[in-house]
């Protein structure tokens, strides 16, 4: 009696595994069809942005470029809690410039333990503020603070990060 409820609860086991291997495979195949930008869930006509928003305040990194050949069409990367230090946002900004424009011997390179090659492109405080910090050369990478983060439709109906820049102070 044991032996055939042991396999019982085996093969009951081994269902449930693959139930949920399936359902692994479902919703990695729902991920990779939406990767693409453009099929992206789109904000209606006129919305103002997600509810509850809009007083945000935070690090909004983007792409930056000079010149129409360096043009990325969706400049956002990423925006950041307004608690992380600047430090710490130098980092990643240092970190997603080496991941997008860095060759893999580049990169092989500064991730050796002993002698590791020189950041070509570290990144840098704007002056004195350490609101604001870029990283790169053309394209490049600018970090900064901003406050009212909020979500708008461009004219296509596609989301757009919208936000106001905090002022340096003057000393």
């Amino acid at each position: 009696m044991e032996v055939a409820a042991k396999a019982c609860f085996v093969r009951r086991a081994t269902e449930i595994q693959a139930e949920r291997l399936q359902l692994r495979v479902a919703a990695f195949n729902e991920i990779a069809t939406v990767a693409d930008y453009d099929a992206r869930p789109r904000l209606p006509r006129g919305a103002s942005g997600l509810g509850g928003l809009g007083n945000m305040k935070g690090w909004v990194i983007q792409w930056r470029w000079i010149g129409d050949h360096a043009a990325f069409e969706v400049p956002e990367v990423t925006v950041l809690s307004a608690r992380c230090s600047p430090e710490k946002v130098k980092r990643l900004v240092e970190t997603l410039y080496a991941v997008r424009s860095y060759s893999l011997a580049e990169k092989l390179g500064m991730a050796r333990y002993n002698h590791p090659m020189r950041n070509p492109y570290p990144a840098e405080f704007a002056g004195k503020w350490a609101g604001a910090i870029t990283c790169g050369h053309n394209p490049f990478l600018e970090a900064f603070v901003a406050e009212n983060i909020r979500l708008e439709a461009d004219s296509r109906g596609r989301e757009k990060l919208a936000y106001d820049r905090v002022k340096p102070p003057s000393w």
